[in-house]
């Protein structure tokens, strides 16, 4: 009987604690003071917990009198604990709205440089590049009336395209004025192709100007690809013969060894070919640049600022004797830019300039060699310079010390240790 009362006591206590809590307003409250109610809030469910399981287990009459209290106060707690629950998540959701907003709004304040107008000046071939563009910044624009779209067209107009005029000064008049003019697939087609056909050949090997005409080919080709003009094996053909007669004599030559005699090159081979050339001068370019010597303005210049040099024998050389890469009175194989590549720039160099791979001669190839040297390192019919780690060593007698010929095949590819190897080659 006793336990019963301490039991009926504990349960005044809980209940007490209970109606305090939630006499106070929790839409007033904050976060902090949500998740402190909270927890308070579950102490005193264990806490009811434990006097409701006495209640069970003692059998007493007086159980049944309680019972109603307790399944009350059971029902109680989980409505207020669901109702601090759901109040604390529309506090997260509404903290996370706000941050996101915050980081929008800081994104927005970030300082981006002013986006130019697209200009058009009447060239057919620019008109689809232009009509594309003004359409996604000015035309489809919302926030624009049509009077500040109009503004902005005449401001884009340059030359002859400044010149056209429309029934009505209003934008969708002008707009529909130039597209009438200019939105012509024969003219825009011919503009297109004579843009290939007039462009002026190089004279020599240079990148930068082998660059500008990939990207010009590239460009033409796209767009002429976006009007359905679709290639075919004979357009293929009829470009490759065409772009030839733009490049220089060597590039030309490069190319026809790269192919066979026999075979018709596609268009995508042409054009990697190209890509690779370009790749290739681009790097020798800044090679010889960074290892090219100054010259002494006192020691080799005389009167008339030209370069003097002691012996007229530099001038008489064979050309066999000029270095293919720095242009320099040594062969290649004593090129200070060559022994610092890597061997698999060497490697390409090679193939690409048609050169033995064993004397580096150019006037052979490798299968007509007739050197007896061989690569120290695998003792294989090609220059030392040009080893790579993937090919293994050639060993007279099997039975011998094979590891001793594989393990100089390891780490022989800086430039470093070639260098070093190459005086005795």
């Amino acid at each position: 009987m006793s336990s019963i009362k301490a039991l009926n006591r504990k349960m005044g206590n809980i209940l007490v604690q209970l109606t305090k809590l939630s006499s106070k307003p929790l839409e007033n409250l904050k976060k902090l003071e949500l998740r402190t109610v909270l927890d308070t809030l579950m102490v005193i469910k264990e806490k009811f917990e434990n006097i409701k399981a006495y209640f069970e287990i003692d059998n007493n009459e007086e159980f049944k009198d309680v019972e109603p209290l307790l399944n009350k106060t059971d029902e109680d707690i989980q409505e207020f604990q669901v109702s601090e629950k759901l109040l604390l998540f529309k506090f997260t959701e509404a903290n996370k709205f706000k941050e996101d907003n915050n980081s929008s709004e800081n994104a927005n304040n970030v300082w981006l440089p002013e986006i130019p107008l697209p200009q058009f000046d009447g060239q057919f071939s620019n008109w689809s590049s232009f009509k594309s563009q003004f359409h996604n910044l000015i035309q489809n624009n919302p926030k624009l009336s049509d009077s500040q779209k109009l503004f902005y067209l005449n401001a884009s107009l340059k030359g002859a395209a400044k010149q056209v005029q429309s029934p009505n000064d209003t934008y969708d008049s002008l707009f529909k004025a130039l597209t009438l003019r200019y939105e012509n697939t024969k003219l825009i087609a011919d503009s297109q192709i004579q843009s290939i056909i007039n462009y002026k050949p190089l004279v020599k090997e240079n990148p930068a100007e082998l660059r500008l005409l990939i990207d010009t080919l590239q460009r033409n080709i796209h767009s002429l690809e976006a009007l359905k003009f679709e290639r075919n094996n004979l357009v293929d053909i009829l470009l490759i013969h065409l772009i030839c007669t733009k490049l220089d004599k060597e590039t030309r030559r490069q190319f026809q060894l790269t192919i066979d005699s026999n075979d018709v090159p596609t268009w995508d081979t042409f054009l990697n070919f190209l890509e690779k050339m370009y790749q290739i001068l681009e790097n020798l370019d800044h090679v010889c640049f960074d290892s090219k010597p100054k010259l002494n303005a006192t020691n080799n210049y005389g009167r008339n600022n030209f370069p003097s040099y002691k012996s007229k024998n530099f001038l008489l050389k064979s050309a066999s004797q000029y270095c293919i890469i720095c242009k320099e009175n040594h062969s290649l194989n004593k090129c200070q830019v060559f022994l610092k590549m890597e061997v698999s720039e060497c490697f390409d160099l090679c193939k690409l300039r048609n050169l033995c791979m064993n004397c580096l001669n150019p006037a052979h190839k490798l299968i007509n060699c007739t050197s007896k040297s061989k690569c120290s390192f695998c003792n294989r019919k090609h220059r030392s310079l040009l080893h790579r780690n993937n090919i293994q060593p050639i060993t007279e007698k099997r039975n011998q010390s094979s590891f001793v010929n594989h393990s100089a095949c390891v780490d022989v590819a800086s430039p470093q240790r070639r260098i070093s190897q190459s005086v005795k080659v």
